[in-house]
């Protein structure tokens, strides 16, 4: 359940993805494979603006290489641009 408190939230979300702790992450959606969880946290890495560049740069060469897109379908950007 989460906290009365976004902030806390939005932190604990940010250590998980930034972790890329999948064990962590599973509750967000029960029953989805680890390897699907792990392509949604990278996904969502890739996209949040509160997450270290760095770590959204890897992820989104993790996209690449598996041949995924963006949330949404949408295209990734081309290498070293992220979206804001």
């Amino acid at each position: 359940m989460p906290s009365p408190d976004p902030d806390t939230d939005r932190i604990e979300r940010n250590r998980i993805l930034s972790e890329l702790d999948v064990d962590a992450a599973q509750s967000w959606v029960p029953g989805l494979s680890r390897e699907g969880m792990l392509a949604g946290m990278h996904k969502a890495r890739y996209e949040c603006p509160d997450i270290a560049p760095e770590l959204r740069h890897i992820s989104g060469e993790w996209l690449r290489a598996r041949g995924f897109c963006r949330l949404r379908g949408l295209p990734l950007l081309p290498l070293g641009e992220l979206p804001v």
